[in-house]
């Protein structure tokens, strides 16, 4: 799933760079090289009218110190395209996205595993891994460990993959990643329109 994420975050975010490369081919700058196409090169060699609209409008909405402190955890009109670039920056140039993940176990167990469960659980030596069938598990015997099947496992990325103490986000991943590539096909289709390229 990490390795799929680094893929999608990469390829999502390739598609605006995608947009631009169009731009810069459109409107004949061609003193830009290729590997030197980005916003603020674009903005700088395009002339005023739509097309420098267009591109300051993308440069805004992936400046995150534009954004107000509440909105850089938010997922709204002004931060879904800076949030996403950050999770393709995360995955891509520091290490895989680190996940959340909620289980929903139901035990039957004895009262004493149940108290044993209850203690570890507090010292955090309480496993809790989704198992798939026939998949041997690595949790060490000291350790007591749950296994869950994997439809009952929710699995969420972090709000901020740089201070995992914000929580997770508050969508699960493929939904979110679903939603990502709605609003990124939507917002590409409505700037290719408004330039008519």
């Amino acid at each position: 799933m990490r390795a799929n994420l680094d893929c999608f975050f990469f390829e999502i975010i390739s598609a605006k760079n995608f947009f631009l490369q169009d731009i810069r081919d459109a409107y004949s700058v061609t003193s830009l090289k290729r590997n030197e196409v980005k916003e603020s090169n674009l903005i700088a060699h395009l002339p005023d009218g739509k097309a420098k609209q267009v591109v300051t409008r993308i440069r805004d909405l992936l400046d995150v110190n534009k954004l107000r402190p509440e909105q850089k955890l938010q997922d709204d009109e002004e931060s879904w395209l800076c949030r996403l670039n950050n999770y393709r920056n995360s995955a891509t140039h520091r290490e895989l996205l680190p996940l959340r993940y909620d289980a929903e176990i139901h035990p039957v167990v004895d009262k004493a595993t149940f108290e044993k469960m209850q203690q570890t659980k507090a010292k955090g030596t309480l496993v809790i891994r989704p198992k798939s069938e026939g998949e041997e598990t690595s949790i060490p015997p000291n350790v007591l460990g749950v296994d869950v099947k994997p439809e009952n496992v929710k699995t969420y990325l972090l709000k901020d993959p740089e201070d995992p103490s914000q929580g997770k986000a508050d969508i699960e991943v493929i939904p979110y990643c679903e939603q990502s590539l709605q609003k990124m096909t939507k917002f590409l289709k409505e700037l290719y329109s408004q330039l008519g390229i």
